[in-house]
């Protein structure tokens, strides 16, 4: 049907009762709650301030509540992809690299008992909106990570002003959230304007 259903039951199976994914932070399941798909949000912040530490923490909780054959794809254009990997590994087993180290054939094995080998590192310095595309018609995806999402290319935004190039892009990523029922945290860098800011 081209209609969303009236009917009571099924609205409330869908976005009451569903399990969605839930936060490591309280904060965040107080003020967001469950992500369930559809979602798009945006972390951003200067630079150095801890974006990508905060998403690896979220999304290594996010993979040990995923099902069957659901994955999380991390698009990574920015920081070194092994470098992502490597922080992944930390998070979800709450370890330092020095740990990993002594502990490597165990932490293996509580990586993937954990959910660790859901997170697919798909990594290039250039991503484009079709590559996004062709990884979430092929595999179960629940969710998506673009570290980082203002740096994502797409057919013809090459003769776009900045600002209406990004208006563009962040709606593709909030038509892609939809049509495949995913949840997309794009990163984005506040420019030095925003230093000091509590409020950017």
């Amino acid at each position: 049907s081209i209609f969303v259903s009236s009917n009571l039951e099924s609205l409330l199976d869908e976005e009451v009762r569903k399990n969605g994914l839930k936060w490591r932070l309280n904060c965040l399941n107080g003020d967001i709650g469950e992500l369930r798909g559809g979602t798009l949000g945006h972390v951003f912040a200067r630079v150095d301030t801890g974006k990508t530490s905060f998403l690896v923490s979220e999304v290594s909780n996010f993979a040990s509540q995923l099902k069957d054959d659901e994955v999380i794809v991390w698009f990574n254009n920015e920081e070194k992809g092994t470098r992502v990997q490597l922080r992944i590994y930390q998070a979800v087993l709450n370890c330092s690299k020095e740990q990993l180290q002594t502990y490597a054939e165990d932490a293996e094995r509580t990586f993937e008992d954990r959910g660790g080998r859901r997170i697919k590192i798909y990594d290039s310095a250039i991503i484009s909106v079709d590559d996004i595309v062709q990884v979430l018609q092929k595999f179960n995806v629940r969710m998506v990570v673009i570290d980082q999402g203002d740096k994502v290319k797409f057919s013809g935004d090459k003769d776009m002003a900045t600002h209406e190039r990004l208006k563009a892009l962040y709606g593709k990523f909030r038509e892609l959230a939809k049509e495949y029922g995913v949840d997309i945290l794009a990163v984005g860098q506040a420019s030095a304007a925003a230093e000091n800011k509590k409020w950017l």
